[in-house]
Formats: C-alpha cells, sequence, structure tokens
C-alpha cells in the first residue's frame, strides 16, 4: 500500500455555543492517528500521537504543550488509545494499550514514569481503552481474540474478560457509569454489560443493509 505521509497535528476546541473552532493546539507531525481521553486534575490532557509513539502532555488552560512523553514501554506495537484512570486509592494513571505489542501500560501522568504493565494473550492486539469515571477500572477492547477485558487500575490485574462479536471497536459507559458498552466493527449489535456485577445483561441489534 502507498505510505501514508505525515500531517501537521492539531487538536481543537470548539465554541460550545457556536460549535466554532476556538483554538488549534499544534503537536507537530503524525502519520496515524491522536487519541485523548479525561483530563487530569491539574488540568493536562494527555494525546497519544499514534505513529509517532509519543505522548504530548496539553495544558487545557492555556491551550499549549506543556512537555512530551517519547521513551515509552510499548513492547514492540504501537500507541493504540489512550485514557485516563483515577482509582478508588485517589491517584490518577495514563493507560494506554500498544496493539500488536499486546500489552496494557500504566504510567505517571506527571512524570511519564511507567506504572505498571499488563500482558495479553499473544494474538489479542489490545487496541481500544476506556476508563470508567466511577472506580477508574480500565476496559480494553482486544480486536485480535475477539474479547473486551477490565483490569484493575492499580495492580492491572485482569478482572473480567467477556467474549464480544467480530472486532471490538468501541467502549463507553453511560453518565454514572452503571453500564458499559461494547461496538463493533464486524458484528451489527452493541453489547451491555452491568459494571458493578461484570454480567452480560443485552444484545442491542441492528438490522444489516
Amino acid at each position: 500500500p502507498p505510505r501514508r505521509s505525515s500531517v501537521l497535528a492539531a487538536p481543537t476546541t470548539l465554541d460550545v455555543a457556536t460549535l466554532n473552532i476556538a483554538q488549534r493546539i499544534p503537536l507537530g507531525d503524525e502519520a496515524k492517528g491522536l487519541f485523548f481521553g479525561k483530563s487530569t486534575q491539574d488540568g493536562a490532557l494527555l494525546v497519544s500521537k499514534m505513529g509517532a509513539g509519543e505522548i504530548a502532555v496539553v495544558d487545557t488552560a492555556t491551550h499549549t504543550v506543556r512537555t512530551t512523553f517519547t521513551d515509552l514501554d510499548l513492547n514492540g506495537g504501537e500507541l493504540s488509545d489512550g485514557d485516563l484512570s483515577t482509582g478508588p486509592d485517589g491517584v490518577e494513571r495514563f493507560v494506554y494499550p500498544t496493539g500488536t505489542g499486546d500489552t496494557i501500560v500504566t504510567l505517571d501522568p506527571q512524570t511519564g514514569t511507567t506504572l505498571g504493565t499488563a500482558e495479553t494473550k499473544e494474538g489479542a492486539n489490545p487496541t481500544r481503552v476506556t476508563t470508567s469515571p466511577a472506580d477508574g477500572s480500565i476496559w480494553v477492547q482486544q480486536p485480535g481474540s475477539d474479547t473486551h477485558a477490565v483490569y484493575d487500575p492499580a495492580t492491572l490485574k485482569r478482572l473480567k474478560r467477556f467474549d464480544t462479536g467480530k472486532n471490538p471497536t468501541l467502549g463507553p459507559f453511560t453518565i454514572y457509569a452503571a453500564y458499559a458498552y461494547t461496538a463493533h466493527a464486524d458484528s451489527n449489535f452493541i453489547q451491555v454489560i452491568d459494571t458493578t456485577k461484570h454480567i452480560l445483561l443485552a444484545h442491542i441489534l441492528f438490522p444489516r443493509d
């Protein structure tokens, strides 16, 4: 396939009243894409640069880059996503999956120091992550094994693994995180999961065209 050229990565902020672009924040060249989740209590937004294998730390008040973490543990994979977890212990951890690296990594959002690493089943290919706003638990979609796994934020112990449809790609929560959802790229249903009991409750089917 043709090589994908790098473009200037610049996340934007929107005026919520008009939906006009308010700010563009240049992060340098990026060939594959950007991922980010929740910001830290002190207003830092960690942005994963997939192609560059870097995490830019953006100040949400000044719309400037505080620093960039470059020495990341990718285990031969790539920076496939990223979100902030705040566990029951009150500790903030940034978590990212490594795709073909078959690991999930947490790091200190202030220093970029690796805090923990969990290995997935070989070939699981963890590519997307969302952390629960209720307890900071880490929910990872693994399209290589068609599974959705849940990890403890402090220990990275796997708490539960759900079988999914083909190619799970998204895992959002309801506003108070009572329920989690698993959406798929190649299956016509969404899973509904009770986040407290870790029980699969239902499949929401969508008709195929």
